[in-house]
């Protein structure tokens, strides 16, 4: 058990419902209620254990059980820098989403900074996630730091997103690991999304530090070789020192959008302290986005860390896109 007095815990007030009056449990965390979602947030919480994980979401499913016996079509959980969560946490966590009333339409799970967690959570949360699968719309998931992760636990959630979760419309997803994630992950999930999640119009994915992540696995994220997503209007990506990933990468990227994504409104790449990357990447980028420029209307590239890329090229892209697109905004 621990005290209220070690834990650090924020409670943010969602923007949407009538708010009740915050339950502050005995461990010192806060838990928020409105009509339609539930936000429980232990960020920063370095002393909570496994079983004080499970504890607290009995608390939560009691009052959930009294207040809203229809169950609350939102769910965000945060467990951020709780250094003594395991896999037994997790596990009690998605005993509890597996209990929890089928009526879930979105899904937030931020679990940042937890060492002790491994793929053997990623295999409970993807087992969890089959319970809500034809209700879930939105799906947020966030596994930044958790440095045991590989693509075997990665891609066990990803494929049963893919299979089970139909009429998911947003899907995002941040990750990190050295070694252990490579360009398998981006492979299944974009396989995933072009065969099953068809409804699908906002994806944004996020990789840190995974340094074996190259230029050929982010030619998928342009879909390439699959159908053109025509429901896809929203493509976020970023990439913070990966330095497999270059500008060669970039500009093959730029192809397969052009080729596959055709009814895609905004893009954000985002592209920092990564491989080298020249005025020359970026131009032939500029180049292959020919007729995704006509149909852009936001475009945002943020490359940092690149003193090879000119002044001059920057405003040439800034050019073309400005001739086409009916809004756009670079940051380089």
């Amino acid at each position: 058990m621990i005290s209220s007095n070690k834990i650090t815990s924020h409670f943010h007030t969602p923007p949407l419902g009538h708010i009740l009056k915050p339950l502050r449990t005995k461990w010192g965390c806060f838990f928020g209620f409105t009509h339609n979602q539930i936000i429980a947030t232990l960020s920063q919480s370095r002393s909570i254990s496994d079983g004080d994980i499970r504890r607290l979401l009995g608390e939560v499913q009691k009052i959930q059980k009294v207040h809203y016996c229809k169950g609350l079509p939102r769910l965000s959980i945060s467990l951020k820098e709780c250094r003594q969560i395991s896999d037994k946490g997790v596990k009690n966590l998605s005993k509890f989403l597996r209990k929890y009333p089928r009526c879930l339409q979105s899904i937030s799970i931020d679990i940042v900074n937890c060492n002790k967690v491994t793929d053997q959570s990623l295999f409970y949360l993807a087992s969890a996630l089959r319970n809500q699968q034809k209700y879930v719309k939105q799906l947020s998931l966030d596994f930044t730091h958790c440095s045991h992760l590989t693509d075997r636990g990665a891609v066990r959630i990803i494929s049963q997103t893919g299979r089970h979760m139909q009429y998911l419309s947003k899907f995002a997803m941040s990750i990190s690991s050295y070694y252990k994630i490579t360009d398998k992950t981006i492979i299944k999930l974009c396989n995933n999304v072009s065969r099953g999640l068809r409804e699908m119009n906002s994806l944004t994915l996020r990789f840190y530090q995974c340094r074996n992540i190259t230029d050929q696995g982010i030619e998928y994220l342009g879909f390439k070789n699959k159908r053109k997503l025509e429901k896809l209007k929203q493509l976020s990506l970023s990439f913070f020192e990966c330095p497999k990933i270059t500008g060669e990468g970039l500009a093959q990227l730029g192809f397969q959008i052009n080729q596959h994504l055709t009814h895609l409104k905004k893009l954000t790449l985002n592209i920092t302290a990564c491989g080298p990357v020249t005025t020359e990447n970026v131009q032939l980028f500029g180049s292959n986005m020919t007729q995704c420029f006509g149909i852009l209307q936001q475009l945002t590239m943020i490359l940092a860390y690149y003193w090879k890329v000119t002044e001059e090229i920057v405003i040439e892209l800034t050019r073309k896109i400005c001739q086409n697109a009916k809004v756009s905004k670079i940051l380089l």
